[in-house]
């Protein structure tokens, strides 16, 4: 889970699904896949700060479900 504010180190962008970007959380350590239209633009030191909490946690669904996406404006 990375939250609002975070700093991270800003890699390279997935070439296969573009927008995604390789990020090292600084508080964590932790990698992994974020949006890029959830980050600032890299600073020379390719730091980049999330603007929205977010997390990767992925559902588990079947065929023929519907789903309905919330935003919510809370934070953790």
């Amino acid at each position: 889970m990375l939250e609002k504010d975070q700093k991270v180190t800003y890699g390279k962008e997935d070439t296969e699904f573009p927008n995604w970007i390789f990020c090292k959380s600084l508080a964590t350590n932790k990698e992994g896949w974020v949006p890029k239209q959830i980050l600032t633009d890299p600073d020379a030191e390719r730091l980049a700060i999330v603007t929205e909490n977010y997390s990767a946690h992925e559902l588990t669904i079947s065929a023929g479900e519907i789903l309905i996406g919330l935003l919510s404006n809370e934070r953790s």
